[in-house]
């Protein structure tokens, strides 16, 4: 047929002869086909399931990795601003004028515990300093009373110098008298001696 290049010869022989003795090899070729059809839609199927599966897993390892980052975020932004309130209150009473608070609690080495430690600083040179300013006050006024005792001193001792001269000026007045008198006799006795001489 093919020599001849017959073609209805050829149609003839494809259609009987050739396709009975493919058609069972085109069945099993049919089968194998639908068995690796199969094969790869169960491993499709796999596939899909493995990639829901991972799917899901991240989408949990995200959820959780936001839900841990908000976590420590807010234990962090917590425990900054406890630092904050803290300081913040601490300053407010000494602005106030109380020296007597608690110290600030240092829970870290950062600018925050940096901060707490120069405030604890500061308010206890405040306190010393108040200290010392009160022991000079009290030192000052020991110090007035007993100014205040000696001038009290040497006011009565000036009181009693002038008892004395005034006691001293009213002898002094009449040993003055005494002195007159002795000479007024004194003269009445010469003037009655010289008439007795005379």
């Amino acid at each position: 047929f093919l020599q001849r290049q017959d073609k209805s010869c050829l149609e003839q022989y494809v259609i009987f002869e050739l396709y009975a003795k493919i058609d069972p090899i085109s069945e099993k070729i049919a089968d194998l086909v639908y068995l690796q059809l199969a094969v790869a839609k169960q491993e499709y199927e796999q596939a899909q399931i493995q990639y829901q599966n991972l799917r899901y897993s991240l989408f949990a390892l995200l959820f959780s990795g936001i839900l841990s980052s908000l976590f420590f975020s807010y234990m962090i932004i917590r425990r900054i601003l406890s630092s904050v309130f803290s300081i913040q209150k601490v300053v407010g009473e000494v602005a106030a004028g109380n020296l007597a608070t608690e110290e600030i609690r240092v829970h870290s080495q950062d600018e925050m515990g940096a901060l707490s430690v120069s405030i604890n600083s500061m308010t206890q040179q405040l306190k010393t300093l108040v200290k010392q300013i009160l022991e000079s006050t009290e030192q000052v006024a020991a110090t007035s009373e007993q100014l205040t005792a000696s001038a009290q001193q040497s006011a009565e001792a000036a009181d009693n110098v002038a008892q004395s001269i005034q006691q001293v000026a009213r002898g002094s007045e009449k040993q003055v008298g005494a002195v007159n008198e002795t000479s007024a006799i004194v003269e009445e006795i010469s003037a009655t001696m010289e008439e007795v001489a005379a």
